[in-house]
């Protein structure tokens, strides 16, 4: 799990999860990615991603999968246009 910590506020402000699934492939999974609601459209979720994204790079992850309700379905579009999160 990632966190975005505010230190000012002492409070999370974003979390990110995954799992490498299975442990001997190339594929990780996003089963939860969350940012409070007063801080969204803020960049702290595609920075959160970025910085997971940059992590499992360096172990050898190709493919991320990664899904979501209505709600997120429009920050998952974006970053998939913004980072290419499907790394393979």
């Amino acid at each position: 799990m990632l966190l975005w910590l505010s230190a000012l506020l002492k409070q999370v402000i974003a979390a990110i999860t995954y799992q490498i699934v299975p442990t001997d492939t190339q594929y990780a999974e996003i089963p939860i990615a969350a940012v409070s609601s007063m801080y969204q459209h803020k960049g702290f979720g595609s920075s959160l991603l970025l910085e997971l994204k940059k992590r499992l790079q360096s172990v050898g992850i190709c493919t991320i999968f990664c899904w979501g309700d209505k709600e997120s379905e429009g920050f998952w579009l974006k970053q998939i246009r913004m980072t290419r999160i499907w790394i393979g």
